[in-house]
């Protein structure tokens, strides 16, 4: 829904600088101003009731970028004329969606699909059916909590898909909890049940502490301390458990409790030792190696032999690059048992492609070399307009030409991760034309005296 305003548009200017030439040999420069019109645009995000949204608000914009409200789902901005595509989320859940065309100051105001759920809180001891807090986790991080009343507590403006409910007392011990998918107006029942209170402590394949862990016993999560400890409380029966760290997930299970208790839990994070050679096999001493591990990266120095130690390091997939110009290398880790080293580029991949020759309805000959650093590299693999092609064993490849007087191609190589393109050209020699009737003009000739000698034969009598 848009509404027209009486806010007053400005212009964006842009000055561009053109050369003219006046006489014969005098340039004069000439600075053109080119302005667009900028007009002030107003969203504001609501729900089916007209009420401003009161989560952050994330407008997308299309051929313009994203921007977030966080106050009252409004957000002022200035923007070209044109017309847009403009899509609404909380919480990463896509709630809304419009389009707009900017000739005017508008005020724009969209409809999302956000929801309300009752939820009741059932058999609840004591005093704590209105003591107690309730709390809604959904879409990407999102929690609301409000104070449970008779037993009831209602949430506003959820988004659709799952949504984890959690009834505590006021000293945080859960009470209740329970799981709906929410795509409209809803309502259910959870009932009390019975948490312990579990201590674990996550360590790695040395037995050392973890800290910084994320562990999560069904729905509730929290991290590891300096001692690699966290305490949580968890349902009666059957609870999944996960620990993650940097990002990946390195330990899944689940448990059965019956009462408090502590477990220690061996999580697949292990220390990662290995030589760094580079290209040429020769260690890689007191270098810099950036190394990524899930969501987390940092740099490394190698010591005087070449070697690099990282403690701690989850099992599964690992970058690393030699600084600053090297190239990424993924390795496995755990490491081979047969692994001793990890080679690493320290140079940057180059490629260079060169025309040696081009003919009409021939071909293109290009010369195609491959290198990193000094080292040659052979095992690249080489496209031509987006399909594989292959290098002879003097290093050219071989382009059709067809009708074309300035034969062009896009050379691709990859190799290592990296990828280098580069277009060529040349004049292509119209050879064949010339020589194709050259050869058959023997032909014709003999060809024409036959034919003229034919007509002059007088048939007998």
């Amino acid at each position: 829904m848009m509404r027209g305003s009486k806010m007053q548009m400005s212009p964006k200017c842009s000055v561009i600088a053109a050369v003219l030439v006046v006489g014969l040999a005098l340039p004069l420069t000439v600075h053109v101003v080119v302005c667009q019109t900028v007009f002030q645009v107003t969203l504001q995000a609501v729900d089916a009731s007209n009420m401003l949204v009161q989560w952050p608000v994330l407008f997308s914009i299309s051929g313009w970028g994203n921007v977030t409200a966080y106050q009252n789902g409004t957000v002022t901005l200035n923007m070209p004329s044109g017309r847009y595509h403009v899509s609404v989320h909380v919480f990463g859940v896509q709630v809304g969606a419009t389009d707009i065309t900017v000739d005017r100051s508008l005020d724009v105001v969209v409809q999302v699909d956000l929801y309300s759920l009752k939820v009741t809180a059932a058999n609840i001891p004591g005093n704590y059916s209105s003591a107690a807090f309730a709390y809604a986790y959904f879409g990407g991080g999102g929690v609301e909590n409000v104070s449970l009343s008779s037993g009831v507590a209602l949430f506003k403006q959820l988004p659709a898909g799952p949504v984890s409910v959690l009834v505590t007392k006021p000293s945080g011990v859960p009470l209740a909890n329970g799981q709906i998918t929410l795509g409209q107006n809803d309502e259910f029942t959870i009932y009390y049940t019975k948490f312990f209170r579990i201590r674990v402590q996550v360590v790695d394949a040395s037995k050392q502490p973890l800290v910084g862990a994320s562990v999560s016993l069904g729905v509730l999560a929290n991290t590891t301390d300096v001692n690699g400890t966290v305490s949580l409380f968890a349902p009666a029966g059957n609870t999944p458990v996960q620990v993650a760290f940097q990002g990946v997930s390195v330990y899944a299970d689940s448990i059965q409790l019956a009462n408090d208790s502590s477990l220690q839990l061996m999580v697949n994070v292990g220390k990662l030792q290995a030589l760094i050679i580079d290209e040429l096999g020769q260690p890689l001493a007191d270098r810099d190696i950036a190394v990524r591990i899930g969501s987390w990266q940092g740099t490394v120095r190698t010591d005087t032999d070449g070697h690099l130690a990282v403690a701690q390091v989850p099992y599964g997939t690992i970058v690393l690059r030699a600084l600053p110009n090297g190239l990424d290398m993924s390795v496995a880790f755990p490491l081979p048992q047969t692994s001793r080293s990890i080679q690493l580029f320290t140079s940057p991949l180059v490629m260079q492609a060169d025309v040696l020759s081009a003919v009409m309805f021939g071909s293109m000959k290009v010369k195609v070399t491959i290198k990193i650093g000094a080292l040659a590299v052979k095992n690249a693999s080489v496209y031509v307009n987006g399909q594989p092609t292959s290098v002879s064993s003097d290093g050219t490849i071989s382009v059709p030409v067809g009708l074309e007087w300035q034969p062009r191609a896009t050379v691709t190589v990859k190799a290592y991760g990296a990828t280098r393109s580069v277009t060529v050209s040349a004049t292509a020699s119209p050879v064949p034309l010339l020589t194709l009737p050259i050869a058959f003009l023997p032909l014709l000739v003999w060809r024409l005296m036959v034919l003229r000698y034919k007509r002059r034969m007088v048939p007998l009598a």
